[in-house]
């Protein structure tokens, strides 16, 4: 199983002080003051984010699920017609014995360890009309975590590892070569208000399983785990060309009535992914979209409040200049915490 341990929302403080101001004061206990900026303060620490660039931001939210993608184990082995038919049998019967999969996965003992002797539980994933073309040996299915074997009829492709937490739900369509392009759901957190989960689409070809997107599917957010709460969801709603539906919101503490928090957005939007056939990848087309890549990865729960402040500046710039002063406030009140320093607690992965 993966397991990951990042610091979330603990990023060095802002460099953005003047001779007035200083950020959150440690006194002789050693307890830390949160200092009440002034709005004019937080005004120029809005504008100062908004002229960093997004990137070193969008690397360090992007770390986790961009490893995990491309953490997995392309093989292209040809294997024995004799065991090939073995495998066809024991699939069909939901199991694999121990001793073919050792035989068929070159360096199994990595992912089987050794105090694993009786048959392993098996599903059969396939991806065409004929079962054993194009399909998938998911291992292990009762459990948080997959083992899949991907083949190309006696072709073992690649392996990979899959971190699923509720069951793996394997999905296809006629990519752009008119082989399958598959895709399933990574989970990296799952808790009471808080989980995030990316999509992962990989493109068969004959000689290999090739990562083709990596696109954030789901992330809840709710207080009080942080600043701001958040829900994003993605769904796949066509195939040719590829499209998927986004709705998604964000909401700060409403100063008056802290159980119903105050929306700042929410909103849906369709993106259009067009194949790209020299790099072999779907790119999002952000043209005529609500959303860009800053903005998603915004979502991401290892996701800044500096990454989301960039990339929403330009609404919360116009929400601060507009005659609600209740939002005005909650926006000036999340602002002022985040010049403080504060961003959330660790969350263990």
């Amino acid at each position: 199983m993966y397991k990951w341990i990042f610091i979330i929302w603990m990023l060095a403080l802002t460099a953005c002080t003047n001779k007035s101001s200083e950020n959150a004061v440690a006194t002789d206990s050693d307890t830390i003051i949160p200092v009440q900026f002034t709005d004019t303060e937080l005004l120029a620490f809005l504008d100062s984010i908004h002229e960093l660039s997004a990137e070193p931001w969008i690397k360090t939210a992007s770390t986790l699920p961009d490893s995990v993608y491309n953490n997995v184990l392309n093989l292209n082995v040809s294997i024995h017609t004799s065991d090939f038919e073995l495998l066809k049998r024991q699939v069909s019967r939901s199991k694999l014995s121990v001793d073919l999969f050792r035989k068929l996965v070159p360096n199994a003992a990595q992912l089987l360890p050794d105090s694993i002797k009786t048959p392993i539980n098996a599903i059969l994933h396939s991806f065409s009309a004929t079962t054993f073309n194009f399909f998938a040996v998911e291992l292990f299915p009762d459990t948080w975590e997959s083992t899949v074997l991907f083949f190309n009829k006696n072709k073992l492709l690649a392996v990979h590892r899959i971190f699923h937490k509720y069951g793996l739900e394997m999905n296809y369509f006629e990519g752009e070569n008119q082989l399958p392009t598959v895709y399933y759901r990574q989970n990296f957190e799952s808790g009471t208000g808080i989980w995030w989960w990316n999509y992962n689409f990989f493109a068969f070809t004959e000689q290999k399983l090739v990562p083709v997107l990596n696109e954030l599917q789901n992330a809840n957010y709710q207080f009080p785990w942080g600043l701001r709460a958040f829900w994003f969801e993605t769904t796949v709603v066509e195939t040719k060309p590829l499209t998927l539906k986004m709705v998604y919101d964000a909401q700060l503490w409403n100063l008056e009535n802290d159980a119903e928090p105050w929306h700042l957005f929410s909103d849906s939007c369709k993106l259009t992914y067009h194949w790209n056939n020299k790099l072999l990848r779907y790119e999002p087309d952000f043209s005529n979209s609500t959303l860009n890549r800053t903005k998603i990865t915004s979502f991401y729960l290892t996701g800044s409040e500096e990454l989301f402040i960039n990339a929403y500046y330009t609404e919360l710039k116009a929400l601060l200049s507009g005659a609600d002063t209740l939002k005005q406030r909650a926006i000036f009140k999340y602002l002022n915490e985040v010049k403080n320093g504060r961003q959330t607690a660790e969350i263990e992965f």
